[in-house]
């Protein structure tokens, strides 16, 4: 039976005995970890959980049988709380399809009943549970590759030197220009997911999909906005992504970015199928393609509350 997330089955929840997978999504928090383990699942799932400031935007459900908890499943509200995201799918060893089958039907339902837009989920693209998410009403708009180097990349300053760009911090007003940007880049049949209008990408997709980043940057050149991208930090690791315009320098930026990570011996970058330019110049710069990802979505229509005549 599925029933909401409460205190009371935390001890079963961290018990030895609950036999619980890994997580089976892949948030950007954790892109690139071979070695997750259920106890750092649950350890990441409960630093969220217990957070004053994260636990508003949270849904929790777990499945619950006479032998044990079978699973458990969190979702994220976007900003607007039309778009949800799935952060944690934990399912036992005995009834994985199962129970993965059961919670997103189940999610399903209760997004129509709360008449939300649509539901994202990313999974290892190699992830058996596509298929079942796939039966559950899922559908794959958008892969994406993750580039990983493990040793400090030399830069030649100046050689590579940004001579055409202006980097300055992200301001709130760029956020159409950027929009401009995520159109030109981005094919019709994934901005019909993430959005098709201005409200609907920021629900979505936002400022390069995420509001991890500890900075974002612009890049202009010649007085108009080119590019952007976001950095972030976690231990040793230092992650990255960037939008830019076709025909842009993409050398240029990406050697800028790697400037803010001279002390980190692990950089990542998470990279759409549909831009060619940016995977070859991370593997120009020695960035190798380690994991695949498929991001699906289940979008729902919504009925009309209260229809009108419309006069002409």
């Amino acid at each position: 039976m599925i029933r909401p997330l409460n205190p009371t089955y935390l001890p079963a929840l961290l018990a030895p005995r609950s036999k619980l997978s890994p997580n089976e999504v892949h948030t950007r928090s954790d892109l690139g970890t071979l070695k997750l383990t259920a106890s750092s699942s649950m350890s990441n799932f409960l630093k969220q959980w217990l957070s004053p400031s994260l636990r508003h935007t949270q849904r929790c459900w777990v499945w619950t049988e006479a032998t044990g908890i079978q699973g458990l499943i969190c979702i994220k509200k976007h900003r607007w709380s039309c778009t949800w995201t799935i952060n944690h799918l934990l399912l036992s060893e005995n009834a994985r399809e199962d129970t993965c089958y059961n919670f997103l039907c189940m999610l399903g339902n209760y997004g129509r009943e709360q008449e939300i837009n649509k539901i994202l989920l990313r999974l290892p693209s190699d992830s058996p549970l596509i298929e079942i998410a796939q039966q559950a009403g899922f559908s794959t708009y958008l892969r994406e590759q993750l580039y990983q180097t493990n040793d400090n990349i030399k830069i030649n300053r100046n050689a590579e030197k940004s001579r055409h760009y202006t980097i300055r911090p992200w301001e709130t007003n760029d956020e159409y220009t950027i929009f401009r940007i995520y159109n030109q880049i981005f094919p019709a049949h994934i901005r019909a997911i993430e959005g098709m209008t201005f409200r609907e990408w920021r629900e979505v997709r936002g400022t390069l999909a995420c509001y991890q980043w500890k900075r974002q940057f612009c890049c202009e050149r010649e007085g108009s906005l080119t590019a952007l991208f976001g950095i972030a930090s976690e231990q040793e690791v230092g992650q990255f992504e960037m939008m830019m315009l076709p025909g842009e320098a993409c050398a240029e930026i990406l050697s800028h970015i790697l400037t803010c990570f001279q002390s980190y011996h692990h950089m990542r970058c998470l990279v759409p199928e549909c831009d060619g330019t940016q995977a070859r110049t991370l593997k120009r710069y020695g960035f190798e393609p380690t994991m695949s990802y498929s991001v699906l979505t289940r979008s729902f229509t919504l009925p009309v509350k209260d229809a009108s005549l419309v006069t002409t």
